[in-house]
């Protein structure tokens, strides 16, 4: 329910003279906060409450009489306050069961609107007529055309979810869940199956899917409510403020209802983090968890997917039952719900276009892998596009497309760009389809893309030509599509180029991010973002202010990707690509993005160190990384010496000593406080730490300094090394040569450095026999030191 503010603060100076009741009352008003309600004569505030129950008792009678409930409203701003008020009060022992009123408010309840966090164009009604739709669509969750399937996995986890979701029904406060899987396996299904199965069992309590564009300005929730957060990697700052502000409702009495949150993604890694940085006790919130790993499916599960997603499939494309029963469906590499309803999906299809006659000559339909399946699919949804008449009234003769190569390089267009429909002719002349070299209306295929696959939005332009083309999902079908249309890197390589997406950074961060994402199923895709990443993200960098959101929103979602790519063209020498990300992930514009912060702490361990090439990107991504650490108030001190340390390594190797030897000295005392606490657990990295400052110190000039920090830490390995050798030998010789180092370094006891450099060589001769690969190089380098030093001693070798 939404109370009207104006002329509260007004009437609340009418009723108390106290400053605080003044407030109390306000919060009351506004807030729903029920505590803080002032009393008078142990009823609400008198005269104003007697004019509102004038109004309040129609609503109530009408209610009774099972008629529609009308909203309040009055020329009053103050009386439809309290008037709603006070029928949120009857809402709240409605909830709680405790009262007579509560079949009334029960009918009430089903009257109101939805609460504005969902976001009903998630989970539409369900699909059930299939013919003439998007083959894609059809897969796709929101629209359920397969029911859920029941007697499975998957039943019982949705089971086990609304237990969760009513455990302690009507009881206030808040509860997190949470769902992960790969790729196919059914999680954003489960969770609208968990949401369908709620709404239909307990009318009073609302579920749906989150609109992440309201969660900032979201209220204290009036009823109980199931709120699904899909993919909350998007936008987790606001998903952690949405969870934090509904625990601070809680704790301070204003959530009477309870709030059950489902966050679902593929895995935690790429949202915890930032999530758990707005909201501080998201551990503890966390009641509920399901993985949805493909092995848990058994064959006899998968057999139940795909008896009822043919069943419906069949049902929705009008598929006579009698043409069914003699057609089975042979599985043979589908391990997971959307391959295996990609595997009914086709059967179902194939059958809806023969004629009778032919149905007797259908062989058994038979999967032969992941591949073949999308291969089959995209082909189907191929040839479905290419029956589109040029004329949405087919009036005019022929079909929009004339080729399958157009349809599949539309596609992909739209995929890689999401572009709007007044953008998508200028771009549909990059494809070699529809090129200087093509044929086709690339105005009428706009329009008919736009029909086809519009974006969801709830909020869309008056101008249709605004509308966004929607890209390929499910993720899997599109990433397949990109990996096997012929020309995609010649498409890519004429959209980076193109002035259209050069002046629209969204379609730009579109391109990367499709790359990108795609590349994790298909490695070869790879290769064309290797090659088109430095230009790109060079472009998004000069777009200025305009590339802020889509070029946050990248980095947050891509950074790892985008670093393993750097790294991948760094082998080829050449650094264009590490070097333009350096410069995004420090931009001006971005530093205060915490999702940017987050990710650094994952793509900093993609890094190679030592790589004298990507010191720079090293330093950004550490630095980055450390600012996370930092913020939070809790801060792991062992997360924050490890981080610290491996910054003081990038900037030492980038040439910046001082700055190094400032963070390499935080380092340090980090893990001295660790190993005060406990030695036995921290002694290692501490050795190491100290090592590591004494290569800083030494840079600086600090020689005493820096001498004490090196044999300090060869004490401290040689006392590691007695008790596991083997565990800490190496760490002991790269010790005992940093030693030597250091004295090279100052230029002074060269004598004592040849001694340390012949213990080394000792150590390095011993360890690279049982492993030369992982020693032989660093033998060398201590050999080659000694070498130098003996030239330097005027010694003979």
């Amino acid at each position: 329910m939404t109370i009207v503010k104006d002329g509260v603060d007004d009437t609340a100076r009418e009723l108390f003279d106290d400053s605080e009741e003044q407030e109390s009352f306000r919060r009351g008003l506004i807030d729903q906060d029920w505590a803080s309600w002032p009393l008078v004569n142990g009823t609400y505030p008198g005269d104003l409450v007697a004019v509102a129950c004038g109004w309040v008792a129609p609503l109530l009678a009408a209610v009774d009489e099972g008629g529609r409930v009308p909203a309040v409203r009055t020329d009053h701003p103050w009386v439809e306050a309290v008037s709603t008020a006070i029928m949120g009060r009857l809402q709240h022992w409605a909830l709680r069961g405790d009262s007579p009123v509560t079949p009334m408010w029960q009918a009430f309840l089903t009257e109101t609107e939805t609460a504005e966090v969902f976001d009903a164009s998630k989970i539409p009604p369900r699909l059930e007529e299939l013919r003439g739709e998007s083959l894609f669509d059809i897969l796709q969750f929101k629209y359920r055309a397969v029911q859920f399937v029941t007697g499975g996995l998957h039943d019982r986890e949705a089971a086990a979810a609304l237990a969760w979701v009513r455990d302690g029904d009507g009881v206030q406060g808040i509860a997190v869940g949470v769902i992960t899987g790969a790729a196919g396996t059914g999680k954003s299904r489960l969770a609208a199956e968990v949401c369908d199965r709620l709404v239909a069992s307990v009318p009073e309590w609302q579920a749906g899917f989150a609109d992440y564009a309201a969660l900032p300005e979201a209220g204290v929730p009036q009823r109980p409510m199931l709120l699904v957060c899909d993919y909350p990697e998007r936008h987790p700052d606001r998903v952690g403020d949405f969870l934090a502000r509904l625990w601070r409702h809680y704790r301070e009495g204003r959530l009477a209802v309870p709030v059950r949150v489902l966050l679902v993604s593929r895995h935690r890694e790429t949202w915890w983090e930032p999530v758990r940085a707005r909201c501080r006790n998201l551990e503890d919130l966390v009641h509920h968890r399901v993985d949805l790993a493909p092995a848990r499916l058994d064959a006899d599960e998968l057999d139940r997917h795909v008896a009822q997603a043919f069943d419906d499939f069949c049902d929705g494309f009008g598929v006579p039952k009698v043409w069914r029963q003699d057609l089975s469906i042979e599985l043979v590499g589908a391990d997971r719900p959307l391959l295996v309803h990609i595997a009914a999906l086709l059967a179902a299809h194939g059958l809806a276009h023969i004629s009778p006659g032919q149905v007797a000559d259908q062989s058994p339909a038979c999967t032969s892998g992941s591949e073949a399946l999308l291969d089959d699919l995209i082909t189907a949804e191929v040839d479905r596009l290419r029956g589109v008449p040029f004329d949405e009234d087919r009036d005019r003769g022929g079909a929009v497309f004339t080729t399958a190569a157009q349809v599949r390089e539309a596609l992909c267009l739209t995929t890689l760009t999401a572009p709007s429909r007044c953008d998508l002719p200028d771009l549909l002349a990059c494809t070699e389809a529809f090129g200087p070299n093509g044929t086709g209306n690339r105005v009428t295929v706009a329009e008919r893309m736009l029909d086809a696959f519009p974006a969801t939005a709830q909020d869309r332009p008056e101008d249709r030509s605004l509308w966004s083309v929607a890209p390929v999902e499910p993720d899997l079908v599109a990433a397949h599509l990109l990996a096997r249309t012929p020309g995609r890197s010649t498409l890519v390589k004429r959209l980076v180029a193109s002035a259209t997406v050069t002046e629209r950074p969204a379609y730009h961060a579109q391109l990367v991010s499709a790359l990108a994402l795609a590349t994790e199923d298909y490695p070869e895709i790879g290769t064309d973002l290797k090659q088109h990443l430095a230009d790109s993200l060079a472009a998004l960098i000069g777009a200025g202010k305009a590339t802020a959101e889509p070029l946050g929103t990248l980095l947050a979602e891509r950074l790892v990707a985008l670093v393993k790519a750097a790294v991948a063209q760094a082998a080829e020498q050449d650094l264009t690509a590490a070097r333009q990300l350096t410069t995004a992930i420090s931009l001006p514009d971005l530093v205060s993005d915490q999702r940017i912060d987050q990710i650094a702490t994952e793509a900093l361990w993609v890094l190679p160190y030592p790589h004298p090439a990507l010191t720079g990107l090293g330093a950004a991504l550490a630095a980055r990384a450390l600012t996370h650490h930092e913020r939070e108030p809790d801060a792991d001190r062992a997360a924050l010496a490890a981080t610290c340390g491996q910054l003081g390594n990038w900037l030492g190797a980038h040439g910046q000593r001082l700055e190094a030897l400032i963070v390499t000295e935080r380092a340090r005392g980090f893990y001295e406080e660790l190993a005060e606490a406990n030695r036995a657990a921290y002694l290692p990295a501490l050795a190491s730490s100290v090592s590591n400052l004494a290569v800083r110190l030494g840079e600086v000039g600090r020689r005493a300094e820096a001498l004490a920090a090196a044999e300090r830490a060869v004490a401290m390995r040689e006392e590691l090394v007695e008790g596991n050798r083997a565990a800490y030998l190496p760490d002991l010789a790269t010790s005992v040569w940093m030693a030597a180092y250091v004295r090279h370094a100052l230029g002074i006891e060269r004598d004592v450095a040849l001694d340390y450099c012949d213990r080394a060589i000792g150590y390095y001769q011993g360890l690279s026999e049982a492993e030369p690969d992982a020693f032989s190089d660093t033998l060398a380098a201590v050999e080659a030191l000694r070498q130098t030093l003996v030239e330097q001693c005027d010694e003979p070798a």
